[in-house]
């Protein structure tokens, strides 16, 4: 009876253990296929997910670290998880860069943050809209410094 019980177990172990990693390699290839491959609605709809997809890797990896032993498994999942992280980290992290400051016959590197303030305006035209006079009077109103207009036709582009 315990016997059956331990095979039982370590079979929901493997189980949990090969679900993590194929989930942690399909959400990967998902991730890069959405990110290099165009004229696929699916695949473009799958793009807005990146944050989603590496917290789901993340919890993955830790049920694969907690059920796995062996070393390439985690290796490629943690490869996996480099590539997902790589496409979202530079969203979260700050732009610096350094400066050399020179005083006193010495040089001094210091960290500046060159953030510079950005106006954007972003619009989901829908196809079906004919005000092309409001919108554009409203861009120019507005004076941003990029204009992105999602659905977008010949019609809209011509005006």
């Amino acid at each position: 009876m315990a016997m059956e019980k331990a095979i039982a177990n370590n079979r929901l172990l493997m189980l949990a253990s090969y679900i993590a990693f194929v989930g942690i390699i399909s959400i990967a290839l998902l991730s890069v296929a959405s990110q290099l491959i165009t004229g696929s609605l699916w695949l473009e709809l799958a793009s807005h997910f990146k944050v989603q997809y590496l917290i789901l890797c993340l919890l993955l990896f830790g049920i694969l670290l907690l059920s796995q032993r062996q070393t390439t498994t985690i290796v490629i999942s943690l490869f996996c998880l480099i590539i997902i992280a790589t496409e979202i980290l530079p969203w979260y992290l700050p732009q610096h860069s350094s400066l050399a400051v020179a005083g006193n016959n010495r040089t001094v590197n210091r960290t500046v943050n060159r953030a510079v303030p950005l106006k954007v305006i972003n619009s989901n035209i829908l196809i079906l809209n004919r005000n092309y006079d409001k919108v554009l009077s409203f861009v120019r109103a507005d004076k941003p410094d990029i204009a992105i207009f999602i659905e977008v036709n010949e019609a809209w582009a011509k005006n």
